[in-house]
């Protein structure tokens, strides 16, 4: 059977984009947030206990960070030598 590499190398793109985008996609949400819940910007950026989030964000961190990494072995397994530039390029 052959491998569909191009099938593989847009979910690893698409994988790529969601991660670095969950980053900074609640940014513009800090108005609604001060608005919806009546607090101050600073407290917008957090769920109702500190603790939650600091133990959110790590996790996200640590999903993000391992990202990159594991993609890149993944290339090196799964991709013949001459698709790995292509598909390590385009994510």
């Amino acid at each position: 059977m052959e491998k569909k590499y191009s099938i593989m190398t847009l979910i690893l793109l698409w994988s790529g984009l969601v991660i670095v985008s969950s980053m900074y996609v609640t940014i513009p949400l800090t108005t609604v947030f001060t608005g919806t819940f009546h607090i101050t910007a600073n407290q917008a950026a957090f769920i109702d206990q500190f603790s939650g989030l600091v133990m959110l964000r790590a996790l996200e961190r640590l999903i993000a960070a391992a990202f990159a990494l594991i993609s890149f072995v993944y290339a090196a397994e799964m991709f013949p030598p001459e698709k790995r530039l292509t598909a390590v390029g385009l994510y």
